[in-house]
């Protein structure tokens, strides 16, 4: 058997080391690729609508409203049977959902090379998002769906859907309008603008009520990046807590080589959920989300995510039983609250919902306050708004039509 001279060693761990940094490249693109086909799904609820990709597809795979919405609505519902793929994916490759697709994972990243610097709080915060799940999961068995508040891939649908698109819309209008108020009117600007009204933009400028408190709430977000990287994904995503319980039972799990770990601390300093452990070689595996910035960054190039048998996990649990009981009461007490809150005269006000709605109350166990319809019919009459609380917190953000501020487009289904 051939002995390997040190050159060799290091040329060969050089090369492990170029393969992780290949690898990270392709995520990232595989990250950009799935954000623009997000944003593509937004965009096509415009009116005439003539999606060629469903718009809801990313809501369809989404698990977490999958499980919460079967939980309050008693039954399951099959538009939610695409969620099953994410569902399962833990179970194989682990929390990698996170770290390659989520398209709001992506946005932190890109924010988190904007303004995270380091580290202020450490793990301390991270059994929230658990806590989070079982609340939302709880409330729901009790009568009351939550889980749109905290629930990423709604809560994006809802950023850009009623907010952020809405003022791009509105400056390019605005700046259409100033360079014909200045003269400057070529034929260029009259082609571009006509190709953006024909493909992109809606006929009428969007406007959402309460489309600033929207836009805020994903600010805050993103900007708890100053605090910590993945801020967001680390401590508060519910979907991200579940599909981290799911993944302790994945095979494919991150190895360092026995014997070879420098102790250098390069791997936890680049690691951005933190879940590499103060040994430098054991890690939580439902924090991981396979990022590989850990092998890129291994001096020793002998950090490799490979499949094994699970075993049990060496870091201390995200939640104590106490932790749990805690929880399940906060998300009792949550939907007791509510629905003993309620207006009974609001209860009884029969609110104009969406053609098509079911009778109010299952209404609002499915409602996962997205507002994509809210999109849809604002690129024409406006007439579906969203909802703060005049109709309760139970009905918060869901959509009403409110006929002062546009009409209902019979023919837009």
């Amino acid at each position: 058997m051939p002995i390997k001279t040190p050159s060799a060693t290091k040329a060969a761990q050089r090369k492990k080391i170029r393969r992780a940094k290949r690898d990270i490249h392709i995520r990232q693109g595989v990250q950009l690729g799935v954000l623009g086909l997000f944003l593509l799904t937004v965009l096509q609820a415009n009116y005439p609508f003539a999606p060629w990709i469903p718009p809801e597809l990313f809501l369809w795979l989404d698990p977490l409203t999958a499980v919460v919405l079967t939980a309050a609505a008693r039954a399951f519902i099959p538009m939610f049977l695409l969620s099953l793929i994410v569902l399962v994916l833990p179970f194989i490759l682990g929390r990698s959902f996170c770290g390659w697709v989520c398209p709001l994972g992506t946005l932190v990243d890109l924010s988190d090379r904007l303004i995270a610097k380091k580290d202020r709080i450490g793990r301390r915060f991270r059994p929230f998002k658990t806590w989070a799940l079982i609340a939302f999961v709880v409330s729901a068995l009790f009568g009351f769906s939550a889980v749109w508040l905290l629930d990423p891939l709604p809560l994006l649908w809802r950023t850009f859907g009623g907010a952020i698109f809405p003022g791009i819309t509105w400056g390019l209008n605005a700046a259409f309008d100033t360079s014909l108020a200045w003269g400057y009117d070529p034929d260029w600007l009259f082609d571009t603008f006509d190709f953006l009204s024909l493909h992109v933009l809606p006929l009428k400028a969007h406007a959402v009520a309460g489309a600033w408190f929207i836009f805020v709430f994903f600010v805050v977000i993103l900007g708890l990046s100053f605090f910590q990287r993945r801020f967001w994904c680390r401590n508060l995503c519910p979907l991200g807590a579940l599909l981290g319980l799911l993944s302790k039972f994945s095979p494919l799990q991150r190895v360092v080589k026995s014997g070879t770990c420098t102790n250098c601390a390069l791997c936890t300093k680049e690691c951005k959920m933190g879940a590499i452990e103060d040994d430098f070689v054991t890690t939580e595996k439902s924090e991981c989300i396979f990022c590989l910035n850990c092998a890129a960054q291994c001096r020793a190039g002998e950090t490799v995510y490979t499949f094994r048998t699970p075993v049990e996990m060496q870091s201390e649990p995200d939640f104590a039983r106490r932790s749990f009981v805690a929880a399940t009461g906060v998300g009792l007490i949550g939907a007791g609250m509510v629905n003993l809150g309620q207006d009974p005269d609001n209860r009884d006000r029969r609110y104009i919902r969406p053609p098509g709605a079911q009778p109010e109350e299952a209404f609002l166990d499915r409602c996962i306050r997205c507002n994509e319809c809210v999109r849809i019919c604002a690129t024409t009459g406006r007439c579906l708004q969203p909802t703060h609380f005049e109709a309760g917190f139970a009905a918060f953000w869901s959509p009403v039509a409110v006929f002062q501020e546009g009409y209902c487009e019979y023919n837009c289904n």
